[in-house]
């Protein structure tokens, strides 16, 4: 990394993202470096750029799969089926030796 990133490594940057996609984004969500902005405009003047605060935050958003599938972990566990007990599984009699 580079302490700080000029149009010139943004584009740099971005051009390299482009090529490992193998094709043009729809949107780009960055940060609010002024740099990035600054780089899509000669690379994909086409292309929205979005750069609002929590864009680039996905995981911390509430309505996202990944939080909801932690909070359905958090719950209490899921009953064991009807019919079924604990210890059915775990303890299977058995015969004695033959004779007693």
């Amino acid at each position: 990394m580079q302490p700080k990133r000029d149009a010139k490594a943004a584009r740099r940057f971005l051009a390299r993202l482009m090529k490992k996609q193998h094709r043009v984004p729809r949107v780009l969500v960055t940060d609010k470096l002024r740099s990035y902005g600054a780089a899509r405009r000669p690379l994909m003047s086409s292309v929205e750029h979005r750069s609002h605060k929590g864009l680039n935050n996905q995981a911390e958003n509430s309505h996202q799969p990944t939080r909801q599938r932690e909070r359905t972990m958090k719950g209490p566990p899921p009953a064991p089926p009807r019919g079924s007990s604990p210890r059915s599984a775990a303890y299977q009699p058995t015969s004695g030796p033959a004779g007693t």
